[in-house]
């Protein structure tokens, strides 16, 4: 089984962190290459294991999944891994896409970093470290205030300001714990607001951490990344030169009462990570009608994602 040098790194953390924006920046390196985002390896390695897949069904799960179509190439010739499945493997196979996809993509680089920015990976850090031990993870933290403001405009994930309150501390959660269990030498958090307002400084030390040069063009928010057509409209801000006014925008987007719910749901856990409240003497918390409500509106979406989900499989 011929070795790849190519060294894997993983930005995660909570929907809507800027995880695509981040992953954007640090492909612009001379010796990294981002790709699209790539939670099905996560599906494929667990369904693979479950059911007891060959070699050949892996590859076959691999680059017939949804998630793979949407990186926009062809399918890469399967590499020569053995005949038997096993954890070097599979992640040879993952390695030999990443190679297809910057041959496609990026001909121009021989990358030696890949850069995966899937939000999920914080919840994967496990099997990360198992299927690549030398990676980094970085975890990207972002005010809960604009993930939830940013989640008023789309048509998955929570829909409504308290939902979103539970939902973002369990997500951080994650990437707390692996920074906990493994250390700021394998996984590290960053600020997405740091990363906005003081590229110049911050930028440096995400590409010290993971090891890969910086370039001025990531400071710029530019990039060569190519964002899939479906996400196109909710990432349209990537490749964008960075604009410190997005980072107050959910100031302006939700309502004082939204954001008091919030602060209610989450109050010591924004003072640790040092966002100041917008109800320092204290918010006041949801009411019993405002909590119906909510339920309301999230039964609403998750009904309408579903079947949206249902056709999109049918006929997409």
């Amino acid at each position: 089984m011929a070795q790849s040098n190519i060294k894997a790194v993983f930005i995660g953390g909570a929907d809507r962190s800027g995880t695509t924006m981040l992953g954007a920046a640090l492909g612009n390196a001379p010796t990294a290459i981002t790709t699209p985002e790539s939670q099905f390896v996560y599906e494929v390695y667990k369904i693979s294991k479950r059911e007891q897949f060959s070699v050949d069904e892996t590859w076959h799960a691999l680059t017939s999944h949804i998630r793979f179509k949407f990186w926009d190439v062809s399918v890469p010739p399967k590499p020569d891994v053995g005949d038997s499945l096993n954890d070097n493997a599979f992640a040879a196979m993952v390695i030999a896409m990443v190679e297809h996809y910057a041959g496609e993509k990026c001909a121009s680089k021989s990358p030696q970093f890949w850069i995966d920015h899937t939000p999920l990976n914080t919840r994967n850090v496990a099997l990360i470290l198992h299927l690549f031990p030398n990676a980094k993870i970085v975890h990207l933290l972002r005010d809960g205030r604009a993930i939830a403001a940013s989640f008023q405009n789309l048509h998955w994930g929570p829909q409504s300001v308290y939902a979103t309150a539970r939902w973002w501390p369990a997500r951080i959660s994650h990437g707390l714990a692996a920074q906990l269990r493994y250390g700021p030498e394998v996984v590290h958090q960053f600020r997405y607001e740091d990363v906005i307002t003081r590229p110049y400084e911050t930028l440096p030390r995400v590409c010290n951490f993971v090891g890969i040069e910086f370039t001025e063009e990531m400071a710029l928010g530019f990039g060569d990344f190519e964002v899939p057509e479906f996400s196109k409209e909710q990432h349209a801000l990537v490749g964008k030169a960075f604009d410190a006014s997005r980072i107050d925008a959910w100031k302006k987007s939700l309502t004082p009462r939204q954001i008091e719910i919030f602060e209610a749901e989450t109050f010591e856990l924004l003072h640790s990570f040092g966002y100041e409240s917008m109800f320092p003497a204290g918010p006041k918390p949801i009411r019993i009608r405002e909590k119906l409500r909510s339920a309301v509106v999230e039964a609403i979406a998750n009904t309408y994602y579903f079947f949206r989900t249902l056709v999109s499989d049918k006929f997409g």
